[in-house]
């Protein structure tokens, strides 16, 4: 894993200024053995923290060494490695020439032209942070000295060198030795007096009261951001269910719909297949015409020729004669069954049926007066009498 670190050192006291007011400075930059960096330094942001080996192989070795010279010296780190593009807004000065092997450090001299970070210099700013990047190798193990580390560094490659106020590699690496008036020894380490420690995470954290501060407003963030995360999961939850009803619904509502389509096709089906099985066929449809014709033919020989029977039933065709020929029967207060009796009375040979003798026609031919000896009303009656004796039979007239 290819990361961008920073170390923290603190300077030596072998500073002098120049004429021209710089600050020259030997001074400890980096050192071996392990560092503790923060899981998000690291690119594991799900751990607290990360104790990093760094072994004398790889700090010392003449690329590491030599990647540290002539490199930009800033008051305290920029936010980003410098590059020619950030230089104007974040240099302060120069690292030389001269890297050299101190015990466990790595020494090398710097200028720093800055008037400002020459200040903060002499105001108690005096530590020391080497930013590099190297290849990092999660690996448990422990040093020859049996010291636990969790990850590995390698291919150290120096970028720049910063001014800090204080340094993780430890007080040994600074400028000069004012820092000691500021500070108590702890445990064989220089710390500053003013440290507090903060809980984070379930961890202990020593920073300052700015540091301090920042953490706690950090904390309070990211407390609030949780509380909005829960809320927003809620109406999350809750849209998420009011979208699950609509869609029940709109699903109940579709397939009511579809029954109730499948239900219209089915009883149209129903309908066309019940019109298709009213249609009489080919034989059936002459008989119709055929006594149509014959009917339409009666009815002109009653009526005369002039007669309209375009638009008229058989039925009204019947009552059409009826009336012409039965003026005092009140035809049109009649139900259908005594038209049809009374229309077949009509045609009845009661008087010669062995000659083969139409009544009707026999009237029609003498205008429309009754044959000797027959009285049509009578005739009329009793056919329809007879019609609604044996209407059961299947004996109903021709309508």
């Amino acid at each position: 894993m290819l990361l961008s670190v920073t170390d923290r050192l603190s300077l030596t006291d072998a500073t002098r200024t120049t004429r021209d007011g710089y600050l020259l400075v030997d001074a400890r930059i980096a050192r071996t053995g392990i560092q503790e960096y923060l899981g998000s330094e690291m690119g594991r942001p799900d751990l607290g923290t990360v104790r990093v080996y760094r072994p004398e192989n790889e700090v010392f070795s003449q690329d590491a060494m030599s990647s540290f010279i002539r490199k930009p010296v800033t008051n305290d780190h920029p936010r980003e490695m410098v590059t020619a593009a950030t230089w104007k807004d974040t240099v302060v000065g120069m690292t030389g020439d001269e890297v050299v092997r101190d015990g466990d450090y790595v020494r090398l001299p710097f200028m720093l032209t800055d008037q400002s970070a020459i200040d903060a210099v002499s105001n108690g700013k005096r530590e020391l942070s080497a930013g590099y990047t190297c290849d990092v190798q999660f690996s448990s193990g422990s040093t020859p000295d049996g010291e636990v580390y969790d990850a590995v560094m390698s291919h150290i490659v120096g970028n720049h060198l910063a001014v800090v106020d204080r340094g993780r590699a430890g007080h040994a690496c600074r400028i000069g030795d004012a820092w000691t008036a500021h500070s108590t020894t702890t445990k064989g380490r220089t710390m500053p007096d003013n440290l507090r420690t903060v809980i984070v995470d379930g961890l202990s954290v020593q920073t300052t009261d700015q540091g301090a501060q920042a953490i706690d407003k950090l904390l309070a963030q990211i407390g609030d951001a949780s509380k909005k995360l829960s809320a927003r999961d809620g109406e999350i939850a809750a849209l998420t269910d009011r979208h699950s009803t609509a869609l029940s619904a709109k699903d109940a509502e579709i397939a009511q719909l579809r029954s109730a389509h499948d239900g219209a096709i089915a009883a149209k089906d129903q309908e066309i297949a019940d019109l298709k099985a009213s249609v009489p066929d080919a034989a059936a449809m002459d008989a119709l015409i055929e006594a149509r014709s014959g009917l339409i033919s009666v009815a002109r020989k009653a009526l005369g020729d002039s007669y309209v029977s375009a638009g008229r039933s058989n039925m009204d065709i019947r009552r059409d004669v009826l009336t012409k020929r039965l003026p005092a029967a009140d035809v049109a207060a009649k139900d259908e069954a005594w038209i049809n009796a009374a229309f077949e009375a009509l045609t009845l040979d009661n008087a010669s049926a062995s000659a083969n003798v139409d009544p009707l026609r026999q009237t029609l031919s003498g205008g429309l007066n009754a044959p000797s000896g027959m009285n049509v009303g009578d005739t009329a009656h009793n056919a329809y009498t007879d019609h609604l004796q044996n209407a059961w039979k299947g004996a109903e007239g021709t309508r």
